[in-house]
């Protein structure tokens, strides 16, 4: 604007002198009154608008350009999910539900590597991928392996990218209050208020994943997230529980984190061995 400014400054200089040479030719008097009249009203010199300072944007608007930006982006996804209790024999159940686990989103396709240790030497290793609408499900429990496929539908897709994908068990929408502090180039953002609907999905995860009876209640929640370079970088969810199962209370503690990366993610890809797999109904795999 600056620029464009003392541009339009130099030409109203030249037009004036070009008039002034024309007045110069036509006499004396003229250029007189010419003078006088250029005497008697100045032109005065335009003015630059002031500019308004940057607003911050809302915690929402960062929310919704970080996650386009990372769903264009392919990434690895590094979750965690961990369980501690206060009670020994809990803490025996609850060792097998602590899993580390890395999924890849590449486009449309993604992929889930999992392993469980289930106690007594027994570990679980399974395999998702969805490659060009296909789903290919591998699972070796104690040596003995299960391969089954299906392909998708456009519905089918969006409920195992919903139920498996890189989302914590409650959104965003489901909070009464956000707070966004920014260092350099990173925001971090930390919910709270969370709805009783979303304190429901909390309570009925953990008690479905535990012995028949049982039953949770989440006391306390920590939610945050952190957005570097306009991208997700971390997300943890941290939530305590008091369950009762057999007339006795216990504390439980959930830890679940997502840590993402955007450097070397590799091609999702269907397996070598794709036609060994058994065609079986989408429900058969997920349930």
């Amino acid at each position: 604007m600056k620029k464009l400014l003392v541009m339009l400054m130099a030409l109203a200089m030249m037009v004036t002198m070009l008039a002034s040479c024309d007045t110069d030719s036509a006499g004396d008097s003229e250029a007189t009154a010419a003078t006088d009249v250029a005497t008697e009203a100045p032109t005065e010199a335009p003015t630059e608008a002031p500019t308004e300072a940057p607003t911050e944007p809302s915690p929402e608007d960062v929310l919704e350009q970080a996650n386009a930006a990372t769903m264009a982006t392919p990434y690895i996804l590094n979750s965690s999910m961990k369980f501690s209790s206060d009670n020994a024999e809990m803490n025996q159940i609850l060792s097998a539900m602590t899993m580390e686990y890395p999924i890849v989103v590449n486009g449309n396709n993604v992929s889930i590597d999992m392993s469980m240790d289930m106690g007594e030497g027994v570990k679980l290793n399974m395999l998702m991928a969805m490659v060009d609408q296909v789903l290919y499900y591998d699972m070796d429990v104690a040596g003995t392996a299960v391969k089954m496929k299906c392909a998708l539908t456009e519905e089918q897709m969006k409920d195992f990218v919903a139920d498996n994908g890189a989302e914590m068990p409650v959104s965003p929408e489901e909070f009464g209050n956000m707070t966004m502090d920014k260092k350099d180039n990173t925001y971090t953002i930390a919910f709270e208020d969370l709805s009783e609907e979303g304190k429901k999905t909390l309570d009925d995860m953990i008690s479905e994943s535990l012995e028949a009876g049982a039953t949770a209640t989440m006391k306390n929640l920590s939610y945050v997230m952190t957005i570097t370079d306009g991208k997700f970088e971390t997300m943890t969810l941290a939530c305590e529980y008091t369950m009762s199962v057999q007339e006795m209370n216990v504390t439980i503690k959930m830890d679940m984190a997502f840590e993402y990366e955007y450097e070397n993610v590799p091609e999702v890809k269907a397996p070598a061995d794709a036609a060994d797999y058994q065609e079986v109904p989408y429900d058969q795999i997920m349930g």
